[in-house]
């Protein structure tokens, strides 16, 4: 996990909901937030914590990697190696960048919320776009899709797979909605 924020929080929850992790790596260009994330999830989830200086050294050996920043260049320059899925949620912003080009040409399948959205919110796709390095046609698709059975998720255990999330409020309403009738159902509003 690089970042230390309440978006690293809430997809740590999500990563430890759906997988069975036993080791959660940290970094953060604040060492003391990261400190405090990783006693958190240490002492929330029946797993063990190491804090890092560099990213790249918390993301030696990662299956799962999440970038969770508001930086506007690189947090790491180790090259994604295969089997590895990175989910990437900070850096929203065109002139925003958490995730080194060289990503996007290692990467087996990106997958994003709304293709016209990525190519024109964030930085880590618009610089590489910028760069020559991808076009539209190197995402593999959209989230949805794949949901739905549309479009392949992973295939193989060698495959790095890319998930660039730029947010979208169709995304929260559906989320919320769906909170919001489990509350009922269970006549806690």
């Amino acid at each position: 996990v690089i970042g230390s924020g309440d978006q690293a929080q809430g997809l740590i929850a999500a990563v430890m909901a759906v997988r069975n992790i036993d080791t959660i790596h940290f970094s953060s260009r604040t060492k003391e937030n990261a400190e405090r994330l990783a006693q958190e999830v240490a002492n929330n989830y029946n797993v063990s914590t190491k804090v890092f200086e560099e990213a790249d050294d918390a993301m030696e050996e990662a299956d799962v990697v999440v970038t969770a920043t508001n930086s506007n260049h690189p947090v790491y320059s180790h090259s994604l190696h295969p089997g590895v899925h990175l989910n990437a949620i900070g850096s929203f912003k065109p002139d925003m960048q958490e995730l080194p080009s060289e990503s996007m040409l290692v990467a087996n399948k990106i997958v994003v919320e709304s293709v016209e959205a990525a190519m024109e919110e964030t930085g880590d796709l618009k610089v590489p776009q910028e760069e020559g390095i991808i076009t539209k046609d190197s995402l593999h698709g959209e989230l949805g899709d794949i949901v739905a059975g549309k479009v392949s998720g992973r295939e193989d255990d060698k495959e790095v797979t890319l998930f660039k999330s730029v947010g979208l409020a169709i995304v929260d309403i559906v989320v919320a909605n769906y909170f919001y009738k489990k509350a009922v159902a269970n006549k806690e509003v």
